[in-house]
């Protein structure tokens, strides 16, 4: 089930009244960048990670904290679903967020309220742009890199549980796009029904993956084939999406931050 968009109420910023945001930054380490009021940083496997400064964690109320090295920033989106009741829900890195035009505090030219409140009036959800594997599917990208036997049970299990979605994951891996690392900003009743998808596949395939043979790194297969899924998800319920560049902090100059921001800006006024 896709939300669709709906006329909602604005102020003179355009901003939608009576609606709450909330953007989850997924970090397991102490935050300490400056950000607008509309992100949280929430400390994903909180049973095992730390942080000094106060910060939201992830293994109060229903949670599945103790999963993080497996499920990665899951443990995050399966505390959102669970807890958050803002209307529109959003999740990204702490060193990965969505670019925007957005120049207050120290992480300037990120995705602001203002740009939530403009695309979602005319799309379901905000993604990140695809990738797009040059010289392999999908399906071969994660054979290279990663345990196939698990895409493959993964496969099954869809063909078990939920039959409808297997010509989307035929499509998906068999296509050379995917949209990476579990980030989106939607409105609350697309999070629902996607996690409501999601979890139970992926609590059911935990159940035969031996992750004692697994190194550290593949042991973080759940939010590997989480990637995939989103994209199979995506696939099959078709929302109407806006695209984004993402804006990868700490790994590039400010000069590359500022013509990022520069595009956003062109960007935001003639979307």
């Amino acid at each position: 089930m896709i939300c669709g968009s709906t006329s909602v109420a604005r102020d003179r910023n355009g901003l939608m009244r009576g609606v709450q945001m909330k953007i989850y930054i997924a970090t397991h380490k102490d935050f300490a960048g400056e950000v607008p009021r509309i992100y949280q940083p929430i400390l994903v496997g909180s049973d095992i990670n730390q942080a000094s400064s106060p910060i939201k964690k992830d293994n109060t109320g229903d949670n599945i904290s103790s999963k993080n090295p497996y499920y990665c920033e899951l443990t995050a989106l399966y505390w959102m679903w669970k807890n958050e009741a803002a209307d529109i829900q959003g999740l990204v890195h702490y060193r990965r967020f969505f670019s925007g035009i957005d120049m207050r505090g120290s992480l300037f030219g990120l995705l602001s309220e203002s740009e939530i409140s403009h695309y979602l009036a005319n799309h379901d959800v905000i993604l990140i742009r695809p990738y797009e594997f040059k010289d392999r599917s999908v399906g071969e990208q994660y054979k290279a890199f990663h345990v196939d036997k698990d895409l493959q049970a993964m496969k099954q299990l869809i063909a078990i549980r939920c039959p409808d979605y297997s010509a989307a994951f035929e499509q998906t891996m068999q296509g050379n796009k995917l949209i990476r690392y579990n980030m989106f900003v939607a409105r609350k009743m697309l999070v629902q029904d996607y996690c409501s998808w999601l979890f139970p596949l992926l609590f059911e395939l935990e159940k035969q993956v031996d992750l004692s043979t697994y190194d550290n790194y593949q042991k973080r297969v759940f939010g590997f084939l989480a990637e995939r899924l989103f994209t199979v998800w995506l696939m099959k319920n078709k929302p109407k999406a806006k695209y984004l560049p993402v804006r990868n902090i700490g790994r590039r100059g400010r000069s590359y931050s500022l013509r990022l921001w520069l595009a956003a800006v062109f960007r935001r006024l003639f979307s």
